[in-house]
């Protein structure tokens, strides 16, 4: 999601660019309407090559001028459930009918005069689906009243159900006329029960302020995600007649629906009874906790909908509980290693007061590194396991290889067997992050060796070695990789010889002006001088474009040592990119921040071998496979391996790489960096195989000229 670069390794404070997709998301537009802001001088975009970044201060402060109706720019349609704006997230349900339904009802509300209850739409939902479970009875001189007024009135025979809908809204408050039109208006809706589905979920997050679920970082579960993960999390548990389960962020349950239905029918196999199979299940095999009341309610009444003995009093154990708040606390103790199963899908980017921060600070070991709430939710999921024990979760691929989640990575590497990773894209409408499946075990034993996961990533399947993930710099899970890509890595990491620049180069940010707009220029003025922009570097050049600036750093916000920027040499590099772009310079020439600035000390090796070999595939192909990342970090940097060469062979790549310099001719240019390339190969001692598999994986090269 959000590029979160609150300080590089150097303790410098970065700003923070998001993507085309993340700005949307925020604004809850398309891209498409990005685009067209962009043409229109609503939004400022930074060119990234090919890509556009943003300032993520100036799309938070356009959403607030939006929100606040300062602007009228906002009507997001986007998804094809989309009424009057209000957000129905279709893909929550399989059935067509209950998404029409849950439309049919979002007209009715939006075409009313008033505002009523969510609450009070939800009950008399609740009710409906009880009449057609049989569950209730309407006497047939009332069938033009509505579920709601009935039941207040008395007219209902609500039976130990009444508490699950007082809970739900207390139903003894008399309804205003005009309210009492709206239910009966819902009432006469053709509604019947669809076992499995959670139509109320679906309702009360259309209902609800689609904003006020982002800042809380929930987001619904596609009902085809929440059957596959239930589906495998099963087969992965060990043999056991009824495992122990719980969902410590459960929502409205859909995950809950799935494990009764799926785990009932077990039992009923396994000769269990009716009566015996709901009773076990609901007393001994489910558990959940979540912090919206209403949430927890409907999930109740969710679980009474399914059950075919009624007249069993249930008990549930789900609990309105701030589940990280209450790690740790003596009353929660008896959770810790008590669970055969965790599973849903944690929080995303929740929004914390101060007073939270410091409370979870104290508590969990990852906070000390990242305050992402799905990743305290996996520490403390991981918490709840029993030998043997299961984790499922749903997540962002973030996860994956965010520099921010290296300490719940390595937790993960370190305590659990980790037994799937499924890379799904694009799961949730409104949310541009892609999504995976996480499945580990709590293992007995400390983890062996050669255990592998299992990779699934559209087409292809493949296992991979645990370790490999435990070795790599940052434990970054790159999944992506093949074991050959991994093989080709470990080569180059491994030559005799290698360096590394850690330790040997210095790195600046460029001018952290504080607001450009403000100071840098269209044109030449006095005392000012060219700036450069991250699209104005290219593989070994630059090519200023019409940026100036007064270099007055006492008025900037953040600014290196100026004789870094003033260096004799020095190379360039694009911050916001895929690519490794690093560009030669000479004539201290000043750069702003999204030209990062880079002094190889590296005794022995020459600044532009240094340059030839950062520039190359073989480096491409490290950076891409090890850390899959849209930026160009200095800890990506210092990680990649400079192969050893003598002074005879640097003098030979020094003599190409000024040539090249020199050259305008894009045919020439191409052909004089394939001989560097072909040479920077020879010096990684790559053979055939796997010079073809990187040249097969980066054939083109881009920024090599404008």
């Amino acid at each position: 999601m959000t590029l979160n670069n609150k300080n590089d390794s150097s303790g410098q404070k970065t700003p923070k660019f998001i993507h085309i997709n993340e700005a949307a998301s925020l604004l809850s537009i398309s891209t498409a309407t990005v685009r067209n802001w962009i043409k229109s001088g609503k939004i400022r975009a930074l060119a990234e090559g090919r890509s556009l970044v943003f300032d993520e201060d100036e799309i938070l402060s356009l959403k607030r001028e939006i929100e606040s109706g300062a602007s009228p720019r906002l009507k997001s349609r986007r998804n094809k459930k989309a009424i009057e704006g209000t957000y129905i997230p279709a893909e929550y349900v399989k059935s067509e009918e209950y998404q029409n339904y849950a439309e049919e009802i979002l007209r009715i509300v939006n075409r009313s005069s008033i505002e009523i209850n969510f609450p009070l739409i939800l009950l008399e939902v609740a009710l409906g689906l009880f009449v057609c479970r049989r569950r209730l009875e309407v006497p047939p001189q009332f069938k033009e009243l509505s579920l709601s007024e009935l039941a207040g009135e008395g007219k209902l025979n609500l039976g130990s159900s009444a508490g699950l809908f007082l809970a739900l809204y207390d139903f003894r408050q008399k309804s205003s006329e005009a309210q009492l039109k709206i239910l009966r208006e819902i009432h006469r809706l053709d509604l019947s029960f669809i076992s499995g589905e959670d139509l109320l979920g679906l309702l009360y997050m259309s209902l609800s302020n689609l904003n006020h679920r982002k800042t809380n970082g929930s987001y619904y579960t596609p009902s085809t995600l929440v059957d596959s993960l239930v589906d495998k999390s099963l087969k992965s548990l060990s043999e056991t007649a009824l495992p122990k389960m719980i969902d410590p962020c459960c929502g409205s349950g859909n995950f809950l629906i799935k494990l009764f239905l799926a785990l009932r029918s077990q039992l009923l196999n396994d000769g269990l009874s009716m009566e015996e199979a709901e009773t076990r299940l609901l007393q001994e095999g489910l558990f959940a906790y979540d912090l919206d009341q209403t949430a927890v309610t409907l999930a109740k009444i969710n679980l009474e909908l399914l059950r075919e003995t009624p007249e069993t009093p249930a008990v549930y154990h789900i609990e309105c509980r701030n589940t990280l708040e209450n790690y740790g606390d003596l009353f929660a103790q008896n959770d810790r290693g008590n669970f055969d199963l965790v599973i849903g899908n944690p929080p995303w980017g929740y929004s914390y007061t101060a007073e939270e921060i410091n409370l979870l600070k104290e508590k969990f070991t990852t906070a000390q590194a990242s305050l992402e709430s799905f990743c305290l939710f996996l520490e403390y999921g991981l918490s709840l396991l029993k030998p043997n024990g299961i984790l499922s979760y749903v997540l962002p691929e973030a996860l994956l290889n965010v520099r921010l989640h290296s300490p719940i990575r390595r937790l993960i590497l370190e305590t659990t067997e980790i037994l799937d990773i499924e890379l799904l894209g694009q799961q949730f409408s409104k949310v541009f992050t892609p999504t995976i499946t996480l499945i580990v075990r709590n293992p007995e034993h400390p983890v062996r060796s050669d255990h592998e996961i299992l990779v699934s990533a559209e087409d292809r399947i493949q296992s991979i070695p645990q370790r490999r993930f435990y070795e790599n710099n940052m434990y970054i899970f790159n999944v992506k990789a093949s074991n050959l890509d991994d093989q080709v890595i470990e080569h180059m990491k491994s030559l005799p010889g290698i360096q590394f620049l850690k330790g040997n180069a210095d790195f600046a940010l460029g001018i952290v002006t504080g607001n450009n707009k403000d100071w840098i220029l269209p044109k030449p003025s006095p005392n000012a001088e060219p700036i450069l922009k991250g699209n104005d570097l290219f593989k070994y050049n630059f090519y200023p474009s019409e940026n100036y600036i007064v270099f007055e750093p006492q008025k900037f916000q953040q600014v290196a040592p100026e004789t870094l920027y003033r260096a004799p040499e020095k190379l360039l590099y694009r911050f916001i990119n895929q690519n490794l772009v690093f560009t030669y310079d000479n004539r201290q020439t000043l750069s702003l921040n999204s030209a990062n600035v880079l002094i190889p000390q590296l005794p022995g090796y020459a600044i532009k071998y240094i340059l030839a070999v950062l520039n190359s595939r073989a480096a491409q192909f490290f950076h891409s496979i090890t850390f899959s990342s849209i930026k160009v970090l200095r800890k990506h940097i210092e990680s990649i391996p400079i192969p050893p060469c003598d002074i005879k062979k640097q003098h030979v790549i020094v003599k190409h790489v000024d040539m090249l310099l020199a050259a305008a001719d894009n045919t020439v240019r191409a052909d004089l960096y394939e001989k560097i390339d072909a040479l920077v190969m020879e010096l990684y001692n790559l053979n055939f195989q796997q010079r073809s598999l990187i040249l097969e994986k980066f054939a083109e090269v881009k920024f090599l000229s404008r």
